[in-house]
């Protein structure tokens, strides 16, 4: 049977030639037709192989046509060659060689590949014989063969395919000499070619077989190679047959793939096969392949004995993934043959499968015999491993058993790696019927199943129980899957096989889903955070692969990660066919949400018709951005159409009552709408409430790559901005406008227009700063603000001024100027003053910016406490049923602490490079001081760590307790970190017997006295030599209670009222206080600034003496001083410098 096919055409040919030679040939055409067709037909058919012959033209000449010529088996025609013309030598066939110049057919069609024939199982039981040609009465000689159409079938070639074949032939005396080439023609490209000698003497076997073939070719079409690349192919050898060697060589897109040798000899009366072959069988089957990752070897070697046994002693292939060994025997018995199983062995990184004992199948007329035969599938980590049983016959009736125990669904991992399936089921198969309509009942059940992501989002495992009937190329199904948490999903009916004409109509599923939780989203969509559960049914009928579902879903108490606090019911219903579904759902939350949609959802390419309206609560927002405190309703309305593909809406949005935690009373009111399409929305927007907000809003915003096209304009008032600043205090007023146009893309816009500021006033209770007719005008500019003009009024006629850019970058990089005059600065009851000069910020705003220029001061006063100073004890006083206005106003005025960064440095870090001048006219006053200092101050460092050069030193001044005017001697005053200056005050007393200091140091919020003398006293003696220039014992009963007064007054406590410095605010004076001449006598002295460097100062004693003096500051330390009075005039130069 080995050369059935090649003995077809011989034998067709001998027939030609015995009917032109045979001595009884009849005149008559048509009976010598019917004579030598019904001979050819009988000789070369089969019961399972029918060859018939069309009509029949020169029968009896040298040039013989046959209309057609086909061959079929069981299941009809499957190969028909049309119009074969046969030009033959009929002397030469006299001569005993069969000479035939050309073979030519116009077309063979393969319809289909042919069934197998039942004659093949005797041919297998036939004894083996080693190679030999076929031994023919004559030597065929065949100069030239021709087919310009060859057509084979999808279900032949993978694709419909047209080739065309030539080529010649030669058969004598035991020698072979074949050449045929094979072209394709549709598709275009390819080529087939194959030249082979055989020569009897040596019996040496030339072999050269090339395929070469262009993207889509047949033989990847054939083999389902992923992207089906070209494909060259060779096998090509030159040896004796009884030790012949090939080398095969298989590349794909021009890179190597497989290459190795095939290899046969003979050994006694055993013929050996050998196959060694290495490369890459991931290119062949795809990346995807689970089995077939890294390099691949093949090597197989097996025997076929002279009865026809075949022993295969191991065929081993090993990849990179997976590796395969089996070894085994077949041996032909009497009407039959055996398959012994001795190993097989299947190792992949995930999981392992084996065979659990050698077996034994019997074949013979038409049985097939399967013993019990176990088969182990596991896990490659040993933890878990189940069995499958298999046991019974398959003849015309079958009688098969499959049971599966244990099975771990881990091994799914070998072809979903990323799903993390676990668990086990177990699998009962008992297959009956016949060959030709097999029945099977089956059962499917499963324990403990979860996924990867359920076990993260800790659901609970689930279990599987399914059965059935498959037959007639249909199973019926009855499945119950529960969920663990009363949850179960359940399908009964009928599904149809795939390929089958029952598949047209023989689909009918019930599906009813109770109490899913949404929890299990996360399968698919990781950290959705779903809640809630969901209930359905589906009724599914039709064809399976274009099904028509009817289906309805419930919702309880649904909601998302994203949206904390939802619990949505939902209501949907539709009718999906393979075109798209229908769509009726409604989406409520009690009165905070409420959406319908309606409509057709296409699957394909059909029109999108879909309405959407709804309305919610925008207190929703709060859920996206906590904090927001988002107030008001909104409502939508759109139509969406167009294509799933390419789909486009117009839509609405309005809202009332919208305002955010931070604008308390804003009420706004938005009115929106557009286009949408796949590339972006256009959009039209106002926002408005009352005179206090209008914003509008116009243009295209893209969802992609496209860039934004909005205009917004509109105006608003200052005072939103409260709220923000409630914290602190802060009020704000006016009315911004801006007038702003966004391109460039979503991820990075750019603004360009103008912001500007009109009217507005600034009011700041921590600073007691006040800011009005606020102008101000910025332009942006893509990636930069450019402030074009700020300016303000602070007090009566000071004026603050402001110009330069900020980029919109990291950071914040700003380049700004400053610009002061007469500004007025206060910082609580401490720091006064009036500032002039200029500014500079420039670098990283946001963070680190550097701040220098030059500061004037003007008149500036620093007032230290009179009392209760910062580190008094506290009286641990607790109030009761505060009413809710005080409570806020406590809060507003409690400290606030310094917020620092996430190592305790300043969040925010300004470096310094500042001049501050006050020449004169610093002032400071309180706990006896009444000082007067200037001087330049140079401060560098960084806002929470100054770095102060130089100070303000003392021109004039005097320290006055209880009456007694003493002198200060040294003074300074300067910045340490903030705007609480730091002073350091030295006055001395001496008399005849002790010296002693008097010391005021520290912030001048809190400052500290230390008083020392020489010799070293106690503290009251030091304070009574310091005032009375006696020791405490000496002290009159009066003084005593003088210099407890004094003690509290330096000290910061409770004293007697300040009348001088009431008197001198009220009187506008710069200077007022008492003093004692040399002779113990008491005067009161007051003093003006008269000019900038002008200082008028005038002194009445108790016994009528009374002294004017004017001071002219030439330089910081060199005054002209001139004095007259009741003892005389006099004039002179005074220097002046502290050391």
């Amino acid at each position: 049977m080995r050369h059935r096919l090649l003995a077809v055409g011989l034998i067709a040919l001998l027939a030609v030639a015995a009917l032109a030679l045979g001595p009884n040939v009849r005149a008559d055409e048509t009976s010598d037709r019917s004579w030598l067709v019904g001979w050819v037909e009988n000789t070369i058919s089969t019961p399972d192989r029918q060859i018939r012959l069309g009509r029949i033209d020169g029968a009896l000449s040298s040039d013989v046509r046959l209309d057609a010529i086909t061959i079929a088996d069981r299941g009809g025609v499957w190969l028909t060659i049309r119009d074969v013309h046969l030009v033959w030598s009929r002397a030469d066939l006299l001569r005993g060689k069969l000479s035939v110049a050309s073979l030519e057919a116009s077309a063979i069609e393969v319809a289909r590949k042919p069934e197998s024939a039942a004659d093949s199982e005797a041919a297998a039981s036939e004894p083996a014989a080693d190679f030999a040609l076929p031994d023919l009465p004559v030597a065929v000689d065949v100069g030239r063969i021709s087919v310009p159409t060859v057509r084979l079938s999808a279900d032949v070639a993978g694709r419909p395919t047209v080739l065309s074949i030539a080529g010649r032939g030669r058969l004598a005396d035991g020698n072979l000499d074949v050449a045929l080439s094979a072209t394709r023609i549709e598709p275009q490209g390819g080529a087939f070619a194959l030249k082979t000698t055989y020569g009897a003497s040596d019996r040496r076997l030339v072999l050269d077989l090339s395929l070469a073939e262009p993207k889509g070719g047949f033989l990847s079409t054939l083999l389902a190679l992923p992207g089906e690349p070209p494909i060259d192919f060779s096998i090509k050898g030159a040896a004796p047959i009884d030790a012949f060697a090939a080398d095969i060589a298989l590349a794909a897109d021009g890179k190597p793939l497989l290459a190795g040798t095939a290899v046969t000899r003979l050994e006694g009366t055993d013929r050996t096969f050998a196959v060694d072959v290495a490369g890459s069988l991931e290119d062949l089957v795809g990346r995807g392949g689970r089995l077939t990752g890294g390099g691949s070897e093949l090597h197989l070697f097996a025997r076929r004995a002279a009865d026809g046994a075949v022993r295969l002693d191991h065929a081993r292939l090993k990849t990179g993934a997976a590796a395969f060994d089996a070894s085994g025997a077949w041996t032909p018995r009497d009407g039959g043959s055996t398959l012994a199983l001795d190993r097989l062995a299947v190792g992949w990184k995930t999981a392992t499968l084996d065979l659990a004992r050698p077996t034994v199948i019997a074949i013979a007329d038409g049985r097939i015999d399967i013993p019990a035969t176990t088969l182990r599938l596991g896990r490659s980590d040993r933890r878990a491993f189940g069995t499958i049983d298999v046991a019974g016959t398959a003849a015309t009736d079958l009688a098969l058993k499959v049971t599966a125990r244990d099975l771990p669904v881990g091994v799914s991992a070998l072809f979903v790696p990323d799903l993390g399936a676990d668990g086990a089921v177990a699998v009962d198969l008992a297959v009956g019927g016949t060959r030709k309509a097999p029945r099977i009942d089956w059962r499917v059940t499963g324990r403990d199943l979860t996924l990867a992501a359920t076990r993260t989002a800790r659901l609970p495992a689930a279990t599987l129980t399914a059965s059935g009937l498959l037959e007639a190329k249909r199973t019926t199904l009855d499945a119950r899957v529960g969920l663990g948490t009363g949850a179960t999903l359940t399908a009964r009916g009928t599904l149809p096989f795939a390929g089958t004409r029952a598949e047209r109509d023989g689909l009918r599923l019930d599906v009813t889903a109770e109490r899913l939780p949404l929890a299990f989203a996360a399968a698919v969509a990781p950290g959705i955070g779903g809640r809630g559960t969901l209930s359905g049914t589906a009724a599914v009928t039709g064809a399976l692969d274009a099904p028509t579902v009817v289906w309805k879903l419930a919702g309880d108490r649904l909601g998302v990660a994203a949206v904390p606090g939802l619990a949505a019911g939902l209501a949907a219903n539709g009718r999906l066919d393979p075109t798209g579904t229908t769509l009726a759902a409604t989406l409520t939350d009690r009165d905070r949400l409420r959406l319908v949609a309606e409509g057709r959802v296409p699957f394909g390419d059909g029109a999108l018709t879909l309405s959407i309206d709804g309305n919610a609560a925008a207190g929703l927002a709060d859920a996206v951005s906590p904090g927001l405190g988002a107030r008001g309703r909104v409502t939508l309305a759109a139509t969406v159409a167009g294509t799933l593909a390419a789909p486009t809406a117009t839509w609405k949005v309005t809202g009332s009552g919208l305002g955010v935690a931070g604008t308390p009373g804003l009420a706004a009111t938005l009115g929106a709408d557009g286009r949408l399409d796949r590339d972006g929305t256009t959009l039209t927007a106002s926002l408005s409430d009352r005179d206090r907000l209008r914003l509008a809003a116009d243009g295209r915003v893209p969802f992609g790559g496209g860039d934004l096209a909005l205009k917004v304009i509109g105006n608003t008032s200052l005072a939103l901005a409260d709220a923000a600043l409630r914290e602190r205090g802060t009020r704000v007023g006016g009315r911004a406008t801006l007038d702003v146009a966004v391109s460039g893309p979503l991820a990075a816009p750019r603004a360009s227009g103008t912001v500007s500021v009109a009217d507005g006033t600034v009011t700041d209770p921590e600073t007691t700063l006040r800011l009005t007719a606020i102008s101000a005008l910025a332009r942006l500019d893509g990636d930069r603000v450019t402030l074009e003009r700020f300016q303000a009024t602070t007090g009566k006629s000071g004026r603050i001024a402001a110009r330069g850019t900020v980029g919109l970058g990291a950071g914040l990089p700003a380049d700004l100027s400053v610009t002061l005059d007469a500004a007025r600065l206060a910082v609580g009851d401490t720091l006064r003053s009036e500032i002039g000069g200029s500014l500079r910020l420039a670098g990283p705003l946001a963070t680190a910016p550097t701040i220098s220029g030059r500061l004037d001061l003007g008149r500036t006063e620093i007032t230290i406490p009179e009392r209760f100073a910062a580190n008094a004890a506290s009286l641990g006083v607790k109030d009761l049923a505060v009413p809710p206005e005080v409570r806020r106003t406590l809060a507003l005025a409690k400290p606030k602490a310094r917020k620092t960064g996430a190592k305790g440095t300043a969040a925010w870090r300004a470096g310094l490079d500042l001049t501050i001048d006050a020449p004169s006219r610093l002032f400071v006053r309180g706990r006896g001081i009444d000082a007067e200092l200037g001087g330049t101050l140079h401060v560098t460092g960084t806002t929470d760590a100054v770095v102060p050069v130089g100070a303000f030193e003392l021109r004039r001044g005097a320290l006055d307790v209880i009456g007694r005017h003493i002198a200060l001697d040294k003074g300074t005053v300067t910045l340490t970190g903030d705007l609480d200056p730091t002073i350091d005050f030295r006055a001395t007393s001496s008399s005849r017997s002790i010296s002693v200091v008097a010391e005021v140091t520290g912030r001048a919020s809190d400052p500290a006295l230390v008083l020392t003398s020489t010799p070293q006293l106690p503290q009251d003696e030091v304070l009574a030599q310091f005032l009375f220039g006696r020791g405490v014992a000496d002290l009159t009963g009066f003084q005593l209670v003088q210099l407890a007064s004094a003690a509290a007054q330096l000290a910061g406590g409770p004293s007697a009222p300040d009348l001088l410095g009431s008197i001198r605010k009220s009187t506008g004076l710069d200077t007022l206080g008492t003093t004692t001449d040399s002779k113990g006598n008491a005067g009161l002295t007051a003093g003006r600034y008269i000019g900038d460097r002008i200082f008028l100062g005038v002194t009445a004693g108790a016994a009528g003496s009374t002294d004017a003096t004017v001071d002219l500051d030439v330089t910081r330390n060199l005054k002209l001083r001139g004095q007259t009075g009741t003892e005389g005039s006099k004039a002179g130069f005074v220097f002046e410098k502290e050391y």
